[in-house]
Parts: C-alpha cells; sequence; structure tokens
C-alpha cells in the first residue's frame, strides 16, 4: 500500500487565489498606470488592497 500522493502546497492554497494574482498582474500591466495618471493615491490603496489579498496576508 503506498502513500498517497503528496499534495502538501498545492492544496494550501485555494484556486481563486491564484485567479486574484493573475487578474493583479494584469492589473498592474494594464490598469495600475492609467490610474495612476488619474489618481495616484488611489492607485496606490488599490494595489496595496490587491496584494493583501493575493499574498494572504
Amino acid at each position: 500500500m503506498h502513500p498517497l500522493p503528496h499534495r502538501g502546497r498545492a492544496m494550501a492554497r485555494p484556486p481563486w487565489r491564484t485567479t486574484l494574482r493573475r487578474a493583479m498582474d494584469a492589473y498592474q500591466t494594464l490598469l495600475k498606470p492609467v490610474l495612476f495618471r488619474l489618481d495616484p493615491e488611489v492607485a496606490h490603496n488599490l494595489t496595496i488592497a490587491g496584494m493583501r489579498l493575493a499574498g494572504g496576508a
């Protein structure tokens, strides 16, 4: 009888976090420059909030 396949880190992080991280990447490359031109403070706060969510902090 062999042990179950090890799925340590994959199981620890729910799939929506990966999606969120991809969304953050898209935001950083596409939206952030535009937002920064309009309102740097809002852009900064959004970035921090997104990082907290994506990082789980």
